[in-house]
């Protein structure tokens, strides 16, 4: 009975943590143009329809055309896509300004949703009025960052910081939608994390007792 009470505990303790966890991407510090996880780009100014930003992410990084999909978007003025599949597992939230947000966090809801899996995921990130106007990172080969598992939060920050000018008292702009496009979109249920971790706990309460 012991066991199975500190397997429990086990479980909900790491299940709470996974989900608290953040790969945070920082422009400020983080050079994207020295990174071969990124691309910088500059795209017409205007709305970008999902079949674009695929052609885009395939030309940067020699993705196998016709193989990508929108799995989330989330627009700052019209708020999530719910043709994606994965609208209802995830929230995003603007921060820094209601109409020209320089940071972002996109983050798992921590219930029963389905998390995203990223064998190759790429996160979109759209300005419109800047140059370059739109960040690409490659979440499934992050390497000078973390590769991301589907239930961390995405935390953006510094992006397009606002630089007051005569005409726009918050300078050009910032980020006006994000998105995660993927290969071969496959859901992992909540239960899933939970079950991983506490079977890593599980194994190492048994090693601990054999000592």
């Amino acid at each position: 009975m012991k066991y199975i009470r500190n397997l429990a505990i086990t479980a909900i303790f790491w299940g709470v943590a996974t989900g608290a966890n953040a790969l945070s991407i920082d422009l400020e510090t983080y050079n994207c143009s020295l990174s071969s996880d990124c691309e910088a780009l500059f795209v017409a100014p205007g709305p970008s329809s999902p079949e674009q930003e695929i052609d885009r992410i395939e030309a940067a990084f020699g993705v196998t055309p016709d193989t990508l999909s929108l799995l989330y978007k989330d627009d700052n003025d019209t708020g999530e896509n719910g043709s994606a599949p994965f609208a209802e597992s995830y929230e995003t939230e603007y921060f820094n300004s209601p109409t020209d947000p320089e940071d972002v966090t996109i983050s798992w809801d921590g219930g029963s949703d389905p998390t995203i899996s990223c064998p190759e995921c790429f996160l979109y990130v759209k300005d419109g009025k800047q140059d370059p106007n739109v960040y690409i990172f490659n979440l499934g080969t992050l390497e000078d960052l973390a590769i991301w598992d589907g239930a961390e939060s995405l935390v953006l920050t510094n992006f397009w910081s606002c630089l007051p000018d005569e005409a726009n008292p918050c300078g050009q702009g910032a980020i006006s939608h994000v998105a995660i496009y993927g290969v071969s979109p496959i859901p992992v249920p909540a239960a899933f994390w939970l079950f991983g971790t506490a079977l890593i706990g599980f194994v190492g309460f048994s090693r601990r007792t054999k000592v």
